[in-house]
């Protein structure tokens, strides 16, 4: 075994390490921030906003089929399927026994928030 290793660093001294992040959609990590702060507050329309299900439906059709993702019709109503099913999946009432939601609630984020 190695000698003079440093210990690994704790999660809070790496969030010290990083840049910090705004909630906002300038870079991917703050739309991922803005995504978890919809699902916590458990609001559908805020979290609908901040996926992007063009580009999701876009991904998942270049799995399936590169020839159905070319066409820019059949992308749209992909899209649209992908958030109506997003929207279905999550509990019309909003509370702390809403299964869909509790993931994000009992979740913290690691990527550093500015302050």
């Amino acid at each position: 075994m190695r000698e003079n290793v440093e210990p690994e660093l704790t999660l809070e001294q790496l969030r010290t390490l990083l840049p910090r992040v705004e909630m906002d959609f300038d870079t991917p990590e703050g739309a991922i921030l803005c995504l978890e702060d919809a699902c916590r507050r458990q609001n559908i329309e805020s979290a609908c906003v901040c996926k992007n299900f063009m580009i999701e439906g876009t991904l998942k059709l270049l799995d399936l089929d590169p020839n159905l993702a070319r066409d820019p019709e059949f992308r749209k109503k992909n899209a649209l399927l992908l958030e109506r099913t997003y929207r279905r999946r999550q509990p019309r009432s909003p509370g702390p026994t809403s299964r869909a939601w509790k993931v994000f609630s009992l979740t913290a984020s690691f990527t550093p928030t500015a302050s």
